[in-house]
């Protein structure tokens, strides 16, 4: 550990202990990366409650809040994800020498796999999420909701304006890739500005990697950064993409139609897509991956050697599989009604 990272866990220690009126606290890294600037940390009490603390090196006062808006949120509907826990002054935030943080309990179980019977608790988990208001977008003012990173709003207009400035630019290869990107994010942005999609509290990044199994047998979902109001179709469509990240992506994806089948089963069990939703299938399975490609610029300066380049063949793959999966799900989707 070096001398940066070391001090930093000092001075959180310390800010925990005297934020919250600890008298002793343990901290442990989460993540196997360690940055000077940011932290993710287990937090063992000496009364033997654990918490998690997300730490960052910068004024990150909005997103932070709005993380503790949703779990606050979540709470008061007795949806089973990690608590807040206020500072001894009852702040949602610590902060403390330039640090910016939130507190949130300790889920205990382990990181949730692929497996079949796994896939269908975590979709229904998702489909309970999305069902617990009738009317999110009248609660989101007085509730303090925010979008979620999903919803396609600004950030869409951004990758799509993104993407097309960078068509012409792209290697011949790209364009289909570039122009079906385009595509998606337009599509999902009109139907949800048209009012044509069912707008709810989604997790955002719902994959087994954001989910534990917790010791009833049950699943609860983790990491809730990306989570707030958007299309209900676009959290089901990540995850029925996700679901293949337990296999191989390269050479290339192949379409799971036991994975698929299950994701499908078990967010039926909750709750039932809309014909107009099921219409726009295929853009929310691929959605996640034109707003990274967009937002991210990836496809703004590409090297001579892109065919060697790791992550864009494996952001091809999931391209290149989206339409199978979306077609096996709408036809078990259909199945399910």
């Amino acid at each position: 550990m070096t001398q940066g990272v070391t001090e930093q866990k000092e001075l959180l220690t310390k800010l925990v202990e005297e934020a919250y009126d600890c008298h002793r606290a343990v901290l442990q890294p989460i993540s196997p990366y360690m940055f000077e600037d940011r932290g993710i940390y287990r937090v063992d009490w000496e009364d033997g409650t654990s918490y998690v603390l997300r730490a960052f090196l910068a004024d990150v006062t909005v997103e932070l809040t709005n993380h503790a808006a949703v779990l606050d949120y979540l709470q008061q509907r007795g949806f089973a994800a990690p608590q807040v826990k206020r500072t001894s002054d009852g702040a949602l935030l610590a902060c403390y020498q330039g640090w910016t943080t939130l507190l949130v309990s300790f889920l205990e179980g382990e990181v949730a796999d692929f497996a079949l019977h796994s896939l269908s608790l975590l979709s229904g988990c998702a489909g309970r999420l999305h069902t617990l208001s009738h009317d999110v977008l009248a609660e989101a003012e007085s509730a303090r909701l925010p979008d979620s990173r999903l919803r396609p709003t600004q950030a869409a207009s951004n990758a799509i304006d993104n993407l097309m400035r960078a068509l012409p630019h792209v290697p011949e290869a790209l364009h289909q890739f570039c122009e079906d990107a385009i595509a998606a994010l337009q599509h999902v942005q009109q139907a949800q500005q048209a009012r044509l999609l069912p707008e709810v509290i989604i997790h955002g990044d719902c994959w087994p990697g954001n989910a534990v199994r917790t010791r009833d047998g049950g699943i609860s979902l983790i990491d809730w950064d990306g989570a707030g109001i958007g299309p209900a179709i676009l959290d089901i469509g990540y995850l029925l993409l996700t679901c293949h990240l337990g296999k191989p992506q390269l050479p290339a994806m192949q379409a799971d139609e036991q994975r698929i089948a299950a994701v499908v089963h078990g967010y039926c069990q909750q709750r039932r897509p809309s014909v107009t939703e099921l219409s726009v299938l295929e853009d929310a399975v691929l959605y996640d991956v034109a707003r990274r490609a967009g937002l991210e610029k990836l496809l703004s300066a590409l090297s001579d050697g892109w065919t060697e380049e790791m992550w864009l063949q494996k952001l091809l793959a999931r391209y290149c599989v989206s339409p199978e999966i979306a077609a096996f799900a709408r036809r078990y989707f259909e199945q399910e009604t």
